[in-house]
């Protein structure tokens, strides 16, 4: 476990998730699952949510996220949440 002012690479990240969740076909589990905005930086602080929403972003904000990791990407075709998620998580820098 890493404490103190410690800083990973998104990539990094991924690959972990990846790992632990033995992905082995990337072609198949990219067109259901993986990043849904790409931010050129270090994460310090990564959130999770089980939807991610306009909601789930801004309290991710309040406290200093960096990074999202989410259960279910922001639902598009039911509430057409993926692209204004997309453009708050641009604006906040996270990933």
């Amino acid at each position: 476990m890493l404490r103190g002012d410690v800083s990973i690479d998104v990539s990094q990240i991924v690959e972990r998730i990846n790992e632990l969740f033995n992905v082995t076909n990337k072609e198949i589990y990219a067109s259901e699952s993986g990043v849904t905005y790409h931010a050129d930086k270090e994460v310090k602080k990564i959130g999770y949510c089980v939807n991610l929403t306009l909601e789930t972003i801004e309290e991710a904000r309040i406290h200093g996220v960096d990074m999202m990791i989410t259960h279910h990407d922001a639902w598009d075709e039911i509430y057409g949440l993926k692209e204004a998620c997309t453009e708050k998580l641009a604006a906040y820098g996270m990933v």
